[in-house]
């Protein structure tokens, strides 16, 4: 489980609604990929009733011609417009946040008590580190819409937020001893094969609804898609998957899916790598970033 800025979430809807004011998108598609992060905040009296802004009272400017984002200084000139909204808004939802991360808290520790069952003194340690951990992070925020920060720099927020989950196994290591940590270790492990075995297992029904996969197709795509995943491990016990990780040398990912489809489900898969590709490069290019060697 991945823990990230939550605010971000939150800014992000207000700055859609800003966009959306400005008639964005009447002729330029731009599409994200980032995920909606999420922090723990560290517990603070409860604050006085905020209210949170009322769309309607936002006083965005509109401009009668559509906004077309074409470079990276007119994304940055759309967010530098776009922050007094998105600081009334994260002020505005700094009390439900609060709320959402408190709860994440209580769940990570249950999560973790599972995982090693900690002690009392352990359980308290670790929430203190995650509340220290959400602080750091939401600080962040704070300082790129009081300071000089772009629209990219949101977007690397959302891509590449601080791994909490990497936190956390890092905190592992340095506090669980003996059986804790090899409980630990080995309720991680489960963990990992479950989640890659869920991801394969969901990237094959929705190409399988496109494609129109058959059955031997279906496992051998499940073998590249479990292999090539970041966080396998040949040690993984797992049903259908034999060898050791990776996909077929010198093949890629997507080149070894399309060694296995038949040339109709070939020509359709590469189409929609393609216009993926195109999409993602187009968002690129709004941020004024180089075009990718591969469009990813």
């Amino acid at each position: 489980m991945k823990i990230v800025p939550i605010v971000i979430g939150f800014a992000a809807g207000g700055l859609c609604v800003f966009l959306v004011s400005q008639n964005l998108g009447a002729k330029k598609e731009i599409v994200t990929e980032t995920e909606t992060p999420i922090t723990l905040a560290k517990a603070q009296p409860k604050p006085s009733p905020v209210e949170t802004p009322k769309l309607s009272e936002a006083k965005i400017a509109t401009t009668e011609k559509p906004v077309e984002v074409e470079s990276k200084s007119d994304a940055d000139k759309l967010f530098n417009d776009a922050k007094p909204l998105l600081k009334r808004l994260t002020a505005g939802f700094e009390p439900q946040r609060q709320e959402m991360v408190e709860r994440l808290a209580e769940q990570q520790i249950k999560r973790m008590m599972a995982l090693a069952n900690l002690n009392p003194e352990q359980q308290a340690a670790l929430k203190q580190h995650l509340l220290d951990f959400s602080e750091k992070e939401k600080g962040k925020w704070q300082a790129m819409l009081d300071g000089k920060g772009d629209m990219e720099d949101m977007m690397k927020m959302g891509r590449g937020a601080a791994n909490s989950q990497k936190m956390l196994d890092e905190w592992a290591k340095a506090n669980l001893e003996g059986e804790q940590a090899k409980s630990y270790e080995t309720g991680r492990l489960g963990e990992k094969a479950k989640s890659i075995t869920d991801n394969a297992n969901a990237q094959i029904d929705r190409m399988n609804k496109s494609l129109g996969l058959d059955e031997t197709q279906k496992d051998e795509m499940f073998q590249i898609l479990v292999r090539s995943d970041k966080d396998f491990d040949p040690s993984m016990q797992l049903e259908g998957v034999t060898g050791g990780s990776g996909v077929p040398n010198p093949l890629s990912r997507d080149e070894a899916i399309a060694a296995i489809l038949n040339p109709e489900q070939k020509e359709k898969y590469q189409s929609q790598q393609q216009e993926r590709a195109k999409r993602f490069e187009g968002f690129r290019r709004a941020l004024g970033q180089p075009e990718s060697a591969q469009g990813q």
